[in-house]
């Protein structure tokens, strides 16, 4: 029990270190420092507490309890704007390829406005088709938004606006795919606001429907850099303002890592900002700690004293999330896969038995007997289906 509580002092401790005044994104497209520092394209590689913002199916990537915390002040600089943002979370990946998380996103404005949303997300990889593993996730969300009228006045009391409320909730969800049809290779689909969500206070007011994919790739070179992950997004929000142009977003990012994931790199780009991050990771005990930071230069200058903006956002794992994992650690879990994979060739299902087999292959992309019995499965798939 003290141990516990002693983790929990020091991710409090920490957390209190990163939560000063930093500057948020121009325009937000998730949470975390990593996928703002790709431009948004993280829907296919996200592997953090933070990914439930950008496709909840990717919680299938982490491993054990992580939790995240993320603070920003949008537009510090900008005389008399005063709006911030809060963002936390904890997911619990488990060794049976299902994993689920709960998140909390704030937003305040001069004190004058507010609005959250709760996020119950679960992720299972238990899907094939045609041999392609198939990753689905889903998260239930409550989104609500509040206004701090001033009812000191006979008039503002009498406003017929003011009299309907000062708040509104409703219910909604997302869904995300992952599809990943060779080892390296990962595309990413989610789906926001799939139930409509009527936020309105005086009248109605639908949350837009959003809709994203992203497709990348991991590249293993023999350099510094052992992981190197590029990412192209498309996303698309039917919001009501701006013009038809304004709805479409583009992004390209890429990010780099060591070979023990103890130092990382990134960059992206998409029509509205360019960023530059990078991460630092470290040990506590059996834990692990990841800072991850993302300057922002958006392509609009707002004005004099507003010419950037920063992110930073912190990871606690309790476990080995950011280290690499011991050998013996890497053998049992090959071996387990590897024993499923064989066991359902045998019974002749070999569509799902191919799913297991890559899976070695993500842990050793030269395991033969992997290869070979891909090679095999799909060779009987093909002449008995």
């Amino acid at each position: 029990m003290m141990n516990i509580l002693k983790k929990l002092l020091i991710f409090s401790v920490l957390t209190a270190f990163i939560a000063l005044p930093s500057r948020a994104a121009f325009m937000d497209y998730g949470f975390g420092a990593r996928g703002a520092g790709k431009g948004g394209a993280f829907l296919a590689s996200a592997d953090d507490a933070s990914g439930a913002e950008w496709n909840p199916a990717s919680l299938v990537n982490v491993n054990g309890i992580s939790a995240m915390f993320e603070y920003n002040e949008h537009f510090a600089g900008l005389p008399g704007v005063s709006l911030n943002h809060v963002y936390a979370s904890v997911v619990y990946g488990s060794d049976s390829d299902i994993s689920g998380g709960l998140s909390y996103t704030g937003f305040k404005g001069n004190d004058l406005y507010r609005s959250g949303a709760w996020r119950l997300s679960l992720a299972a990889d238990k899907l094939e088709l045609s041999g392609m593993r198939v990753i689905t996730g889903l998260s239930l969300k409550y989104l609500t938004h509040s206004y701090d009228y001033d009812r000191g006045t006979e008039e503002d009391r009498e406003d017929p606006i003011v009299n309907k409320g000062d708040s509104a909730g409703a219910f909604t969800a997302d869904l995300g795919l992952i599809f990943k049809p060779a080892v390296n290779i990962h595309a990413g689909i989610t789906l926001k606001n799939i139930i409509p969500a009527d936020v309105g206070i005086d009248g109605e007011d639908v949350v837009p429907f959003e809709a994203g994919l992203g497709v990348g790739c991991i590249l293993m070179p023999n350099w510094y850099f052992k992981e190197i992950m590029p990412e192209v997004l498309v996303y698309y929000r039917d919001q009501q303002c701006g013009k038809d142009r304004d709805k479409i977003n583009l992004g390209l990012g890429l990010e780099a890592w060591n070979a023990g994931r103890q130092f990382g790199l990134r960059t992206g780009i998409n029509k509205y900002e360019s960023a530059l991050g990078g991460s630092f990771a470290f040990d506590i005990g059996s834990d692990a700690v990841r800072l991850d930071y993302t300057a922002i230069l958006p392509f609009t200058e707002l004005s004099d004293y507003f010419i950037g903006h920063h992110r930073i956002s912190l990871s606690y794992s309790f476990g080995s999330l950011y280290r690499e994992q011991t050998g013996e650690e890497k053998a049992e879990k090959m071996r387990k896969n590897f024993m499923e994979g064989y066991r359902l060739f045998k019974d002749g299902e070999y569509r799902r038995s191919i799913i297991y087999f890559g899976k070695v292959l993500e842990i050793d992309p030269d395991h033969e007997s992997s290869k070979n019995y891909i090679e095999r499965a799909w060779e009987k798939f093909q002449k008995f289906r």
